[in-house]
């Protein structure tokens, strides 16, 4: 799957670069492939497994992002 960090970032106030997420993502099961681009045209490949299924879209991969460093997530519009 495809994401783009810049739509995650819409969802929780993140302080740390797009590498540090996807280590960090990387360590609860959320595995990164690739990143690609910079900027607000970053966009990463991940491969998501078994134990994370609720991690399938941007806002999913965004709560995790939000409890790995304890910041508060968004509300998402509907």
């Amino acid at each position: 799957m495809k994401l783009s960090s810049s739509w995650i970032r819409e969802f929780v106030d993140l302080t740390v670069d797009d590498h540090r997420l996807a280590e960090d993502l990387t360590g609860v099961g959320i595995a990164v492939e690739g990143i690609s681009g910079s900027g607000k045209d970053t966009s990463s490949r991940w491969r998501l497994g078994p134990i994370v299924p609720d991690a399938m879209n941007h806002y999913g991969v965004a709560r995790e992002a939000a409890a790995i460093y304890d910041v508060p997530l968004k509300r998402c519009r509907a």
